[in-house]
């Protein structure tokens, strides 16, 4: 309905502009309306036209806030896609996250294998991400990082610091 509504009031409001660039003699006929608002108060105006936005504004919020139920839920609008997107590349093998999500857990109830195998991804992970961003900013970091170090080093640094398991 407000669709409908606004889309006439705009179509409308476009021919008759359309009509006074094509014949400016129809813009003569206006001078009754124009000369009517001009002799009126402007604050007034100002007045009226806030009340008609305003009770638009409500009728607009009154009529699109009803109690619509969903008619599906979010997922079963993708369920006739296909496969995943990770299934593309990643369908003969376990998903990183799942596989180090996994570490951890395993870790966090006292499996020390597993807890080394973390703790050396972690490592591993920090120094990538020095070394790109040592090659992004072009040079050594301040602040004492550096890129050279491998998980041993990293390991017997953090002992040295006194973090326990």
């Amino acid at each position: 309905m407000r669709t409908r509504l606004l889309g006439g009031v705009g179509a409308l409001l476009t021919l008759a502009a359309a009509a006074v660039v094509l014949r400016p003699d129809l813009a003569d006929s206006l001078s009754g309306p124009v000369a009517v608002v001009e002799s009126q108060d402007p604050e007034r105006l100002l007045l009226a036209l806030g009340f008609v936005v305003g009770a638009y504004a409500a009728w607009a919020a009154r009529s699109g806030s009803g109690d619509q139920t969903p008619r599906e839920e979010p997922a079963a609008r993708f369920a006739g896609v296909g496969d995943p997107p990770e299934a593309v590349s990643a369908a003969d093998r376990v998903r990183t996250g799942a596989s180090l999500d996994a570490s951890i857990e395993a870790a966090c109830t006292g499996d020390e294998a597993a807890f080394d195998a973390v703790r050396s991804t972690l490592a591993e992970t920090r120094r990538r991400r020095v070394e790109r961003t040592v090659e992004a900013v072009g040079g050594p970091l301040d602040g004492g990082m550096r890129s050279d170090l491998d998980s041993t080093e990293l390991d017997s640094a953090n002992d040295e610091e006194g973090e326990t398991r």
